[in-house]
């Protein structure tokens, strides 16, 4: 199992990640959320790609819905239990910030 948590986002305020944008380099799939216990599958395939056989290999961005809620983290979690290929390049987080006062 491969499993990466990022650090802290922002200065710990309080936020609400709404989207997240993940760079990936040959990847095949994984699994998305603000923990372990609220991790989502990302989507891998396309209407045009057949489904009886494996998602193709994935270069570019995905973008995917997040099921986090507010907090002052904002930990993003990426995890694969599969034997495929996964590299992350780079994950772009949307949030709303809330400004108390």
């Amino acid at each position: 199992t491969a499993r990466m948590k990022t650090m802290r986002i922002g200065r710990g305020e309080q936020k609400r990640i709404h989207q997240v944008v993940i760079r990936f380099l040959e990847s095949v799939g994984c699994q998305v959320g603000p923990d372990d216990d609220h991790l989502r599958e990302m989507l891998w395939y396309t209407i045009s790609d057949p489904l009886v056989s494996p998602p193709p290999i994935f270069t570019g961005d995905k973008r995917e819905t997040f099921p986090g809620t507010y907090d002052r983290d904002g930990y993003i979690v990426l995890k694969n239990d599969d034997p495929q290929p996964l590299t992350v390049l780079g994950i772009y987080p949307e949030y709303y910030a809330y400004k108390e006062g």
